[in-house]
């Protein structure tokens, strides 16, 4: 009998020790996927952490770029304020040059208009003088008829 109890003891031990064998087995296993897991997650955070850094340069990439649209809106608000007043300075000198024109056309009309009249002051000397030769001629022809009759009478008389 105590030959069966040591064997069963034997047995009872062996049994534990199968049992702790397997849970030793399972506890390596996993410990094993554990490790594995945290490898992973190794792998992630670097992964990760790589693609912040990427991110950041991009960010910073970003910024230098808002920086640079910043700068050339400001730029360009002074080009355009440059403009503006370059296009108030000539809309101004325009305008002094349309009103010199208005000037000149208002003298031109003027001048037109003396010259009209002075053309039409010389038609109408002109006509006088026409009328005052013709009367000067009847006159003259009058008078040489009236000579040539006296001259006429007398050389009767």
């Amino acid at each position: 009998r105590s030959l069966d109890s040591k064997n069963d003891m034997v047995q009872c031990l062996m049994d534990d020790i199968q049992k702790l064998q397997s849970n030793l087995d399972a506890k390596e296993e996993m410990l094993k996927r554990m490790g594995e897991e945290l490898q992973e997650v190794r792998n992630e955070k670097a992964s990760l952490q790589e693609t912040i850094s990427s991110k950041n340069e991009i960010i910073s990439q970003l910024e230098n770029l808002i920086s640079d649209l910043r700068q050339t809106e400001i730029d360009f608000e002074k080009q355009l304020t440059r403009k503006e007043v370059e296009g108030s300075v000539r809309s101004s000198e325009l305008n002094n040059a349309l009103r010199e024109i208005e000037g000149l056309e208002d003298e031109i009309v003027l001048k037109n208009k003396t010259q009209e009249e002075l053309r039409n002051k010389v038609e109408d000397l002109e006509f006088k003088w026409s009328n005052s030769r013709q009367l000067i001629e009847d006159f003259t022809a009058t008078m040489k008829e009236r000579d040539e009759e006296m001259d006429s009478m007398h050389e009767n008389a």
